[in-house]
Order: structure tokens, then sequence, then C-alpha cells
């Protein structure tokens, strides 16, 4: 998700979001949370996305932030 510029998929998926691959973030959970959620920022109308309910980092930055839908 980091490189991506003119990528944008029709339906992106994101399942849990863990502490994984931090080195590459600064090692600030932030940063990764941020690049994972790069998908919602590229959509256009008619996209999906579908996201796991389950995972409290997904619902926390969801409720946290504001994303056009």
């Amino acid at each position: 998700m980091d490189d991506i510029k003119d990528f944008r998929p029709d339906v992106a998926i994101l399942l849990n979001i863990t502490e994984d691959h931090l080195d590459r973030y600064e090692y600030k959970f932030e940063n990764y949370i941020n690049s994972k959620f790069k998908v919602i920022q590229i959509r256009q109308p008619g996209d999906y996305f579908i996201y796991c309910e389950d995972d409290e980092v997904i619902m926390q930055h969801l409720k946290n932030n504001i994303y056009h839908y």
C-alpha cells in the first residue's frame, strides 16, 4: 500500500491489523494503520471496502476518522 500511485482496486478487503512489520513504519503502530487505510482514500463511488468488524483496531480507526463513502 505504501507505493500505490495509480493502482485502485474495485474491491478491497482488510481482515485485521496487528503490530507486524513495524520496522518499516518507524516502529509506530499508527503509521502502519494509516498505511493500511490508504485503500479507502483512493476509493471511487461504486468501489467496495470489506472489513472485519471484529477487529478492534479497524473499528477504532473507522470511528475516529472521517471517510467519504
